[in-house]
Order: structure tokens, then C-alpha cells, then sequence
């Protein structure tokens, strides 16, 4: 039902993220307010990948590197 919806731009605002601000996730946003998790933003996940999983990208051959790098700066 339409009822049982989630409004996407409410729970942004309710969150206290710009509804314009494309760089925060909707999911992160409902995780902030499900459970006092910090908003983070997908610059913020990307950096996070690159700190974390820097070994893992080592040991990729380069094309998967390149390949990766290429969704991560997206």
C-alpha cells in the first residue's frame, strides 16, 4: 500500500540531511535514525574501501584495480 511507503525526502529531512545533498545515501540516513549511526556520505564509504581493503587492492591484478577505481570514483 501506498500507506506502508517510505517518503525518501522525508526521511532525509528527518535525518538533517539537504534534500539536494546526492552524496548521502538514503539508506545511510535511515541507519542514522534506526540506529544513531553516523551519516556517512559515499566519499566518505569510498575513502573508508581504500583504507580498509588497501592490501586486498594491492593484490588485484591491475585491469581489476583499474576496474575498481573506476566505480569508486564514481
Amino acid at each position: 500500500m501506498a500507506s506502508d511507503s517510505v517518503d525518501l525526502d522525508e526521511l532525509m529531512a528527518a535525518a538533517g540531511q539537504d534534500q539536494g545533498n546526492d552524496d548521502v545515501d538514503p539508506l545511510d540516513a535511515l541507519f542514522h535514525l534506526a540506529w544513531d549511526q553516523p551519516v556517512r556520505t559515499r566519499a566518505g564509504r569510498v575513502c573508508r574501501v581504500r583504507q580498509v581493503r588497501a592490501s586486498e587492492l594491492e593484490a588485484m591484478s591491475a585491469r581489476a584495480r583499474e576496474i575498481l577505481e573506476g566505480l569508486l570514483q564514481r
